[in-house]
């Protein structure tokens, strides 16, 4: 059995660089941004920060296999950290949608069910879910996603719709 990896916290100078990155990446200037976070991530590979803002910027740049990989290498490094988790989360609920949008269901509901488990409280994530379950014929499963994306959200139009949706297709009015 392997020995897990022991994080490494950065020094002051990669958070500093890193905080002015996140800058550059907000401000549209992704590769400036991805540069400096291969560069961080080269001098401290075993920071869960650094690996994350890799996968931020590697995501942003429309690489979502090594995106995919550098969160996964974050959440090895610090496996209960709330921040990667709910990006992490967000990465794959955007990935899961183009997967719908691009008709690959199966793939889509894999992913999808990937964003619920890392990010439980996310209406938008529950939601997509529920449109992926919808989308594969599973009527019972995407009404539950929605009714939970409404627990978490009472007032997300867009769930209440596909709810009654699903319970209409179900034979339903509940």
């Amino acid at each position: 059995m392997a020995t897990p990896a022991i994080p490494q916290a950065l020094t002051a100078a990669q958070a500093n660089q890193l905080q002015g990155a996140l800058g550059l990446l907000k401000a549209g200037n992704t590769a400036e941004a991805l540069a400096i976070g291969r560069r961080v991530v080269k001098e401290a590979a075993r920071a869960p920060d650094a690996q994350q803002f890799l996968a931020m910027c590697l995501a942003d740049a429309g690489n979502a296999e090594a995106a995919d990989h550098a969160f996964q290498q974050a959440l090895a490094l610090a496996p209960q950290h709330p921040l990667i988790l709910g990006n992490y989360g967000a990465f794959l609920s955007k990935l899961g949608l183009g997967e719908l949008g691009a008709g690959r269901v199966d793939h889509a509901l894999a992913i999808l069910e990937r964003a619920v488990a890392m990010q439980p409280g996310s209406a938008s994530a529950w939601h997509a879910l529920g449109n992926a379950r919808r989308a594969s014929d599973d009527l019972d499963g995407s009404a539950t996603a929605f009714r939970r994306a409404l627990d978490l959200a009472p007032n997300y139009g867009s769930a209440w719709v596909n709810l009654g949706a699903a319970q209409r297709l179900l034979g339903r009015a509940d």
